[in-house]
């Protein structure tokens, strides 16, 4: 018997009635592949050295399609992005101090406001949605998640006076408020980089440590879709 990480392990019922077990394989321990397997069990989570007996049977799943990535590592992939982001929202702050101050923002500031519309609000849309609930799931406690959704409700205003403080400047043709903005950037890059910071150091290991491979790679593919369906809709920073 021959495994590759990422396999599953499916042990038989013995008796009728009796419901299979299964779990994911870990790492295989044996010259090329072959027992014992370090296995997760879907029952209860515990990992253990298994060794197969005549009633196990290996379902060989192969790599991962690159659409179907796991959500720790998709997330992972997408916070580098937004971490560069948020580099760029202090850029734009220290832009506004190079402009004249009569003058309308500089471009960079446009780019960033556009940015995090297009991108980080979507992502905490499906956050809310999909990844949230799950993670409360898995802690047992409905509420798990209210500080990190009070800090989406906070990165959702900050767009939106962000945006009207851009309108201003430019379809208004008013002066930019620029140390409104400067403020608003500011508090911008705090929030955001805090919450990138919370999912990175308190959930991401927790989803794991507790979700097999395949659950994984489910809820990454469901973020992918409400992500998608969030842009597609177009949603918008509450005034």
């Amino acid at each position: 018997m021959r495994a590759c990480v990422g396999d599953r392990i499916v042990i038989k019922g013995h008796d009728v009635g009796d419901r299979d077990r299964d779990g994911e394989i870990l790492e295989t321990r044996g010259a090329g592949g072959t027992p014992p397997f370090v296995v997760r069990w879907d029952d209860n989570g515990h990992e253990t050295i298994f060794f197969p007996g005549s009633d196990a049977v290996v379902q060989h799943l192969g790599p991962p399609a690159e659409e179907h990535v796991a959500i720790d590592v998709a997330m992972r992939s997408e916070h580098q992005h937004l971490w560069q982001l948020a580099d760029r929202v202090l850029l734009a702050a220290d832009s506004l101090d190079e402009a004249p101050p009569d003058d309308a923002p500089p471009d960079l500031l446009h780019e960033v406001f556009h940015d995090l519309v297009q991108d980080v609000l979507p992502h905490a849309a499906a956050e809310e949605q999909v990844l949230y609930p799950r993670i409360a799931e898995l802690l047992g406690a409905p509420d798990a998640m209210k500080a990190m959704s009070r800090q989406h409700v906070e990165l959702d205003r900050l767009v939106a006076r962000l945006g009207r403080l851009r309108e201003d400047a430019l379809v208004h043709g008013e002066a930019a408020p620029q140390r409104n903005l400067r403020q608003t950037l500011h508090a911008v890059h705090e929030v955001l980089t805090l919450h990138l910071a919370s999912e990175e150091e308190l959930y991401l290991p927790l989803l794991e440590s507790r979700l097999t491979l395949r659950q994984r790679q489910e809820l990454a593919a469901s973020m992918d879709e409400a992500t998608d369906r969030a842009r597609h809709v177009g949603i918008e920073p509450v005034s």
